[in-house]
């Protein structure tokens, strides 16, 4: 299972991407009562789930129309949501996250070279726009601007399902997202306000990143391969919960760990997916099938 797993996040991926942009056509049933705290663009209405950034964006307006019941109803389903899941929603199946997923791989496969990292220099100028933009999702009905008309998902899945729309601020939004994901692998990932936002309550999710400290061997590779450069998964020694508000469960990190145990996926504290040599040989080093060979 573990040499697949990385497999199976693209199948996922691929799978949730289908189900939020045009699902009404593949099992022609919407279901307007699921929102999903991911970026999944209400306006389309092709898709069979709608994203819970619509509402907690336009706070006002939930308040102010929507009955106590149905606003509780509203947020004991994200709650749920983010308990479980946490922000293994973002690395398995927000639509924009396998935009940019896509957007990188094709950059790999016509230049290997490396890629822009912000570098920790950088980081706090990253957490700071972070924290901007998550005022910003939150506040911004205040003023009476329409959060949507910033959003890069609403320039990409409803254009995907076949609808016309009028778009603004947006567009150049999704520019700057596309080429960012061009040449920074998760780029939008690294200021998502919504993502952010699920991340904070990563201590309550049943998912979780776990580490060996005794069996990592200081490599590097981990930290390398991280596209929200977390440092503290290279260099925590002494916590084996090495999950952060940041992280993705892309498992990246786990992929190109080359040591046995050191990295894992858990789910109720049972690993799901385990770094391990054979796997790392057969993703990172198309050695599969060549370990026993002379």
């Amino acid at each position: 299972m573990d040499k697949y797993f990385p497999k199976l996040r693209w199948v996922i991926l691929i799978l949730g991407f289908a189900i939020s942009t045009f699902g009404v056509y593949i099992i022609g049933k919407r279901f307007t009562q699921d929102y999903v705290p991911v970026f999944i663009c209400p306006i389309n209405r092709e898709g069979t789930i709608d994203g819970a950034c619509y509402k907690l964006s336009h706070l006002n307006g939930l308040f102010g129309v929507t009955p106590w019941v149905d606003i509780g109803l509203f947020f004991l389903g994200v709650a749920l949501f983010i308990v479980i899941f946490g922000r293994m929603l973002c690395g398995f199946l927000c639509p924009l996250g396998f935009i940019q997923d896509l957007v990188f791989k094709f950059r790999s496969s016509i230049n290997g070279s490396s890629v822009i990292r912000f570098g920790s220099r950088d980081n706090s100028s990253v957490n700071l726009v972070k924290w901007g933009f998550l005022f910003v999702f939150f506040g911004i009905c205040a003023f009476g601007i329409n959060f949507c008309d910033l959003c890069p998902v609403k320039a990409v899945t409803p254009l995907i399902a076949g609808g016309k729309l009028e778009l603004h601020m947006s567009f150049f939004v999704t520019v700057i997202v596309v080429v960012g994901s061009f040449f920074k692998y998760r780029f939008w990932c690294n200021v998502c306000p919504l993502g952010y936002f699920v991340g904070v309550f990563h201590k309550f999710s049943l998912f979780r990143l776990k580490k060996n400290c005794q069996a990592c061997t200081e490599c590097g590779y981990c930290y390398e391969a991280c596209p929200m450069e977390i440092k503290s998964i290279y260099t925590e020694r002494k916590k084996s919960n090495i999950t952060t508000c940041d992280c993705l469960f892309c498992s990246d990190c786990i992929k190109v760990c080359p040591e046995d145990q050191a990295l894992k996926i858990t789910f109720l504290g049972k690993a799901i997916y385990t770094s391990s040599r054979e796997a790392f040989f057969y993703n990172n080093s198309g050695l599969q099938g060549k370990k026993d060979e002379p």
